[in-house]
């Protein structure tokens, strides 16, 4: 074995007697509660040739056991050396509480997990969701949301919407706001409004704009739009007749002024 090998090999057996020791369940939680709880790890072992691979299940000397993958499951349990280990392809998945990490360098793996680099990065994400959740969810307006929706069905044709990805799709951290439930039944609210319009279909929980949408937010433009031109005639208007009480003003003031001096005599 070579001095990279080695080296390798050195490493690969430190992270799997470690890793082994907190091997994830088969069902893997990814939110709730139970999310909060992970502390553990997936490790694979993957060759080409032959190809292999290998979900790594416990380490005993210099011999690694875990179950390789047969069709689409692993299921068949076997063992390999830790020369032979070292020279397969490593990946593994660090599942630490409701974060998620991953390497395919076991000496970066290892390293990383020593000087806490991981419960480092959980702690800075926590940090910024703190901040986060210091604001209020922006709630976007019905017409708003209706010509979002519109412009990106246009791009995509096949898109679909939810109340759940409408309600996080400004920022990934609006999932664990504390008012995201609120957020989200506000969104269902609206989608249901424009369904009972007929401007959206429904299938189960996913809704498509129909053609109908666009007619309608164009004639909702428009009105918005002569709504607009009103309020600002309706100013000039405004600023015309400031404009003539002044000069009515200005006209009278002589007369006044000469009937004042008159009864004052």
């Amino acid at each position: 074995m070579d001095v990279k090998r080695a080296l390798r090999a050195f490493f690969l057996k430190r992270v799997l007697l470690r890793l082994t020791e907190r091997p994830a369940p088969n069902r893997i939680p990814m939110s709730g509660p139970r999310a909060e709880e992970r502390n553990y790890y997936v490790v694979r072992l993957k060759w080409v040739e032959p190809e292999r691979d290998m979900l790594v299940s416990s380490m005993h000397e210099n011999t690694v056991v875990g179950l390789e993958l047969l069709g689409d499951s692993y299921q068949v349990q076997v063992s390999t050396t830790l020369e032979d280990a070292a020279a397969a392809g490593f990946d593994v998945d660090f599942y630490y509480r409701r974060y998620e990490f991953s390497s395919k360098n076991p000496v970066a793996f290892e390293l990383n997990s020593l000087f806490g680099i991981y419960q480092l990065q959980a702690a800075k994400h926590d940090f910024s969701q703190w901040l986060f959740n210091k604001k209020s969810l922006v709630a976007v307006e019905r017409y708003a949301l209706l010509r979002y929706m519109v412009n990106l069905t246009v791009q995509q044709r096949e898109v679909v919407f939810n109340p759940v990805a409408l309600a996080g799709r400004e920022d990934e951290r609006a999932v664990f706001h504390p008012s995201f439930q609120r957020h989200v039944a506000y969104y269902s609210f609206i989608l249901d409004s424009l369904l009972a319009d007929g401007l959206l279909s429904k299938d189960d929980f996913s809704y498509r704009v129909l053609p109908k949408a666009l007619g309608a937010l164009n004639a909702y433009e428009e009105e918005a739009r002569r709504h607009k031109s009103a309020l600002r005639l309706q100013f000039l208007f405004g600023l015309f007749g400031i404009a003539a009480s002044i000069g009515a003003v200005i006209q009278a003031w002589p007369i006044a002024e000469a009937l004042y001096k008159r009864f004052s005599e």
